[in-house]
């Protein structure tokens, strides 16, 4: 059975929009950034809301969205909304309705492989599309493609601040509990670095609405095909030490840039 179930889903348009919505709750919000990072890891989130951040921002959505500080309200960072694709694309809709135009992801997920290291940060470029969501947003693809602009800023800031990276691939699944050797096997083989729940929805999602988007992503454990090796090391330590180069990457891309709409 294809997904979506009805064939002719992608020509048709949404029964209820986030504008529909936030005017029959009489949203009133002002002041959203223009980029926004999607946190996962409670733990975190918590951290970069007592560290770095200015001031809670008021948003009608899930979880809770705070400016970032040295961003003068540009960049904001939102967590506390769940995991997932189906929370994420609700969480991105409410923001791009109200004026965010750059999203990206800083987070965890699993090495796959052997492709990767533990802790070598992935800057993804593209997510297998072995999701829910997405399919919702896109007629089928393999893949879902990060904005191509904001990969290459943020490789190029962390290039500049001596962040080892890589740059690749990763596979986007809403199944943790159902990934098989097969299929571990299967990607790895193709040189796909990362697993994880939320990459493909996010570029679909961003795709769909004419904005931009990308994923920082951090393993914390390894997926091998006939081993695993659990999470070592601080969740906090890990994602914090990419914080500050993602922030500065989305803060000159929109100095760069501006307007998603006058973007290159």
């Amino acid at each position: 059975m294809p997904v979506p179930n009805y064939p002719d889903k992608h020509g048709a348009s949404a029964y209820l929009t986030p504008s529909a919505f936030h005017e029959a709750k009489d949203v009133a919000v002002s002041d959203i950034p223009e980029a926004v990072v999607l946190c996962y890891q409670p733990p975190f989130f918590d951290h970069v809301v007592e560290a770095h951040t200015e001031a809670e921002v008021e948003y009608p959505g899930a979880g809770r969205l705070h400016s970032l500080s040295g961003t003068d309200g540009r960049v904001g960072v939102l967590g506390g909304f769940g995991i997932g694709g189906p929370v994420t694309a609700i969480a991105m809709e409410h923001l791009i309705e109200l004026g965010t135009e750059r999203f990206c992801v800083l987070g965890g997920c699993g090495g796959l492989g052997g492709n990767v290291a533990p802790g070598e940060p992935v800057v993804c470029d593209r997510a297998i599309r072995d999701d829910g969501v997405s399919h919702h947003y896109l007629p089928p693809e393999r893949y879902a493609d990060a904005s191509e602009r904001l990969v290459s800023v943020l490789a190029d800031t962390f290039d500049d601040t001596d962040v080892d990276h890589r740059t690749g691939s990763s596979w986007t699944t809403d199944a943790i509990f159902r990934e098989t050797v097969p299929e571990i096997e299967h990607y790895r083989d193709e040189g796909v670095l990362a697993v994880e729940m939320e990459a493909a929805t996010v570029f679909a999602v961003a795709e769909y609405r004419d904005v931009d988007a990308a994923a920082v992503l951090r393993p914390f454990d390894l997926v091998l095909a006939d081993d695993w090796e659990p999470k070592t090391g601080s969740t906090i330590d890990g994602l914090a030490a990419l914080l500050t180069p993602v922030r500065d990457a989305l803060v000159a891309d929109i100095e760069t840039h501006g307007s998603v709409s006058n973007a290159a």
